[in-house]
């Protein structure tokens, strides 16, 4: 705590000194004091000066010596300190990094991730890339970072003097089961002791350190000595016994392209302080020899297995990943893209205004359609989409500037609801930077995600997602897409009966109508009655609504009953016969646009896979042997019923399809009158 309380005080004091890039003379020996490697980190967040103070203190440091201490960063409302495979970022800017209990004359090193990486100085100065400071005072040492800029590495060296005797410091390797160490001392005439076992100092036993020592010893003991002064003794503990076992690597889905996946390998070691310097990958696709490699290129359904290997470590586990072909057999159904708004002002959209809307309730969230405002004047000038909202418990934000446009969770981890699908249906995000997930509602495909484009299946008719909190992390575009089946139109008439072995929704379809049929009560006519989602095996009558010869319908994983539907659909071949038909003296098949025919005694061979029949019994003592089709309108029934007085004697077939004449033996209409080709 300490510490803490001096943290700010020194801080302003190293700033006001400002800083001074190091330049050493070719001839002085430097000693490196203290070191973080920040590319994989962790820390907790401690009670420190005020409420906002993030210290990072006792915290086994990944890749470097000992325990993590004397490092301190500046917090502050919504700060954001962030660590990934670049190092450490803050998301806002301008906070303030401390390195604790140094002394004037050390110089501070620092590396960044990037080149696009900014460090600033006390004194204004700014710095792209790699740079040294030098300490003027003694106590703590700060910078300030610029938002986004990556910290990757911060190191302290010490020029080595005489007549300062200091405790020694260790750093340690790792050598199978047993552990390699060396040992330094600041002070530049002093002899280094060390023992395998705990001694005093004088005692026989110590022995004079001069280059690293591979040993196997549990406990590691040290002392330096000049001839003026003898330090403390040191004791660390090595590890050793145990081979150290490199974690499983992680496999990165970094893109996909032309049905290849490019994915990355990354493996760290955290059971102990004692890391590698460098890690190898091997990898191997469907069981092939075994390359080396930090990426490779995964083929649409193969199987690609890592191990991660390092010079004194055991390898790791063998990690396994299997990617999935993209479906190509979809169509889309609607895609909203967030990138390329405009409001109505035309000034742009640069928030989210969340209005109830009670149909985005789902579970115990709460999801409101998007609706952006122009720069908070209070004017709603951007309605983004009725399929899409976000639920009100964090800040969302739907920015259009440039690269930095989509909707941005801006706080905590927040949620993304999306109405109005259907089981089955393929959604498909494209973000920057966010690590999607699946609430419910949906599955996420991990075989077929990669880092900016995720990959979901509906289970249900509304899904929430998962979207954390991150600076520039931005959902893109969304994309819903489904499975179609395409149907075979007539080219020379408008309507005929149709049955399929799967659900089918019929919805705002620009080439197709789709309809049930129900005879009325004076036993002569059908009505038919329009229908949006027809279920698997159910028959209805198309009614063509355009000139294309094909339509593509959206398949559905279920739908609902029809109910009332004299209409019987085939779904196998050779199944339903028209003798069979014939002698219950209850079918009937579609003959022309206008009606359906009785199926009469000798008629043979079968009805289509894909037709359907209509299925009626007279009234008892009646003989009916076409059945009036009907749409319900006084005009279209008119029209159909000044036809059939005509008569054309066109003949058609019993699947309905008009023909010039008899082609091959079997039943046939004309006029509304069977007759059989034998």
């Amino acid at each position: 705590m300490k510490r803490l309380l001096q943290f700010f005080t020194l801080l302003a004091l190293a700033l006001v000194g400002g800083a001074q890039t190091a330049l050493a003379e070719e001839t002085t020996e430097w000693l490196t004091v203290k070191s973080w490697n920040l590319k994989t980190l962790s820390w907790t967040k401690e009670t420190g000066f005020g409420t906002n103070t993030i210290t990072i203190n006792k915290v086994a440091c990944t890749y470097c010596t000992g325990a993590l201490e004397g490092l301190a960063l500046q917090g502050g409302t919504g700060t954001s300190w962030t660590v990934n495979s670049s190092g450490l970022t803050q998301g806002n800017g301008g906070r303030n990094i401390a390195i604790l209990d140094l002394k004037a004359g050390d110089v501070v090193n620092i590396s960044t991730a990037t080149t696009l990486s900014s460090i600033v100085n006390g004194t204004g100065e700014t710095y792209t890339g790699d740079c040294s400071f030098t300490v003027t005072l003694d106590g703590a040492f700060g910078f300030n970072t610029t938002r986004g800029a990556y910290i990757s590495k911060i190191e302290v060296i010490r020029e080595k003097k005489a007549g300062v005797c200091e405790k020694p410091g260790y750093n340690l390797s790792a050598a199978g089961t047993s552990r390699k160490f060396t040992l330094s001392c600041m002070t530049g005439d002093a002899v280094i002791y060390y023992s395998e076992t705990e001694l005093a100092v004088g005692d026989d036993g110590w022995k004079v350190y001069t280059s690293e020592v591979t040993t196997e010893a549990e406990n590691i003991y040290a002392y330096a000595k000049t001839a003026d002064a003898t330090s403390e003794v040191i004791s660390f503990k090595t590890g050793a016994g145990a081979a150290i076992k490199l974690n499983a690597p992680v496999i990165s889905r970094d893109s996909y392209s032309g049905g290849n996946y490019i994915v990355s390998f990354s493996s760290t070691q955290t059971d102990l302080s004692v890391v590698p310097s460098s890690v190898a990958y091997s990898y191997s696709i469907d069981g092939g020899e075994f390359q080396t490699g930090a990426n490779a290129k995964v083929a649409e359904g193969s199987t690609i297995t890592v191990v991660a290997t390092s010079d004194g470590y055991d390898n790791s586990e063998k990690v396994a990943w299997t990617s999935k072909s993209r479906p190509t057999d979809l169509t889309q159904i609607w895609k909203q893209d967030y990138t390329n708004l405009t409001s109505v002002t035309g000034d742009g959209a640069y928030g989210v205004v969340l209005s109830s809307d009670a149909a985005f309730s789902c579970n115990d969230k709460d999801f409101y359609n998007i609706t952006g405002y122009n720069g908070g004047n209070g004017n709603i000038d951007v309605v983004v989409n009725d399929n899409v909202g976000l639920n009100t418990s964090e800040n969302f934000y739907l920015r259009c500037n440039g690269n930095n446009s989509g909707i941005l969770q801006n706080k905590k981890t927040g949620y993304l609801g999306i109405k109005n699908l259907l089981p089955g249906q393929t959604i498909i995000i494209t973000v920057s930077n966010v690590p999607l997930r699946a609430d419910y509602g949906v599955t996420l495909e991990e075989g077929m995600s990669t880092s900016s484009e995720y990959y979901f299946t509906a289970t249900g008719t509304t899904a929430s997602i998962v979207v954390p909190n991150g600076t520039y992390n931005y959902v893109k575009t969304i994309e819903v897409k489904g499975k179609t089946e395409t149907i075979t139109l007539p080219a020379d008439y408008t309507y005929s009966t149709f049955c399929s072995t799967k659900a089918l929704d019929f919805t705002d379809n620009s080439d197709v109508e789709a309809y049930i049929a129900q005879v009325e009560n004076d036993g002569v006519t059908v009505t038919l009655t329009k229908v949006e989602q027809v279920p698997a095996g159910e028959g209805v009558i198309l009614k063509k609504t355009g000139d294309n010869t094909t339509a593509a319908v959206k398949v559905l994983a279920s739908a609902e009953a029809l109910s009332n539907n004299a209409l019987v659909g085939v779904t196998e071949a050779n199944t339903v016969s028209l003798e069979t038909l014939a002698a219950a003296g209850n079918a009937y098949v579609l003959v022309s646009d206008e009606k359906f025919s009785k199926v009469s005694e000798g008629a043979s061979g079968y009805i289509s896979a894909g037709k359907a029949y209509l299925e009626y019994i007279p009234v008892a003592g009646a003989s009916v042997n076409s059945l009036r089709i009907s749409f319900g309108e006084p005009t279209a029934v008119a029209d159909v019923e000044a036809k059939q007085e005509t008569g054309d004697n066109a003949i058609y077939n019993v699947q309905g399809i008009r023909v010039s004449k008899p082609t091959a033996p079997g039943m046939y209409i004309m006029n509304g009158k069977a007759f059989i080709v034998k």
